[in-house]
């Protein structure tokens, strides 16, 4: 039923379906909790597009609902925790409640924690809890904070295997928190691993990855041009720049900061020159 969000129009419309299915279907009914936890998913995409708060308090709701009638044994509980968590965690995030966040988390973990050993979503879970400590670092700014993110994502680097999508994902994730607590705390050996990182990510990125890859190595180059001034890092700072050009692209949201961006940098080389 998720073929056409993309439409708003159409978004808004199986809103209204699925509420009024909701008011009428008796609790408990198989068909009620799915039209429930489908209101749910579709107010949290309505969110995302609009950012109306209502929103995502609503999605809270309707999967803490579907939630409170799955017995916890049911072997769709933990992909319900999981719902309840990807509410929860971008309506803390907009509103700084840390409480969202914190129990968004501890969901994510009980989800994982359920799971079966070999159970097929075990890797996404896994993923899910790894986001959500970075970006309760992100929002929340503490060190102990940052230091679980960059503790899970290192231990997930230690275990995926090499060419695996999730080896990708965890370099990406074990760099910007790097660079996070370096920014924050300003410790050099965390720029220098964020940066070991990045050329590490970059060397072993397939095409489907290659543009993340180069513009996380650029992020890096940046950060440590910033803390040292070196023209060699600012020279292929430029270099990877022009990469992400050329991969990124016209109609990518992101390429007009960066080509300002790039703007400023050829500037400041001349300027040294």
């Amino acid at each position: 039923m998720f073929e056409n969000v993309g439409d708003l129009q159409a978004l808004d419309d199986a809103v209204v379906a699925l509420s009024a299915l909701r008011e009428v279907a008796p609790i408990g009914l198989p068909e009620r909790v799915e039209a429930v936890e489908n209101l749910g998913v579709l107010l949290r995409l309505r969110f995302e597009r609009l950012g109306d708060l209502d929103d995502i308090t609503r999605s809270v709701e309707a999967h803490r609902e579907v939630l409170a009638i799955l017995s916890p044994d049911d072997p769709t509980y933990p992909r319900q925790q999981a719902q309840l968590a990807s509410a929860l965690m971008p309506r803390g995030v907009a509103t700084t409640d840390r409480g969202d966040c914190e129990e968004a988390l501890g969901l994510w973990q009980d989800a994982l924690a359920a799971l079966p050993p070999g159970h097929p979503d075990a890797g996404r879970h896994r993923q899910l809890v790894g986001v959500g400590l970075s970006v309760r670092a992100e929002v929340f700014g503490s060190l102990p904070h940052r230091n679980a993110a960059v503790a899970f994502w290192r231990a997930a680097l230690g275990t995926t295997e090499p060419g695996s999508p999730q080896r990708f994902i965890a370099r990406e994730m074990l760099g910007a928190n790097l660079l996070g607590r370096f920014a924050e705390f300003t410790a050099d050996a965390d720029l220098a691993e964020a940066l070991a990182v990045a050329r590490d990510a970059l060397a072993d990125a397939g095409p489907e990855h290659r543009l993340q890859a180069t513009r996380s190595l650029c992020s890096a180059l940046d950060a440590r041009f910033r803390r040292f001034g070196v023209r060699e890092d600012l020279d292929e700072l430029i270099e990877q720049g022009e990469v992400v050009l050329h991969l990124m692209p016209a109609e990518h949201p992101d390429r007009p900061a960066h080509e300002q961006g790039m703007v400023h940098a050829r500037a400041l080389r001349d300027d040294r020159a």
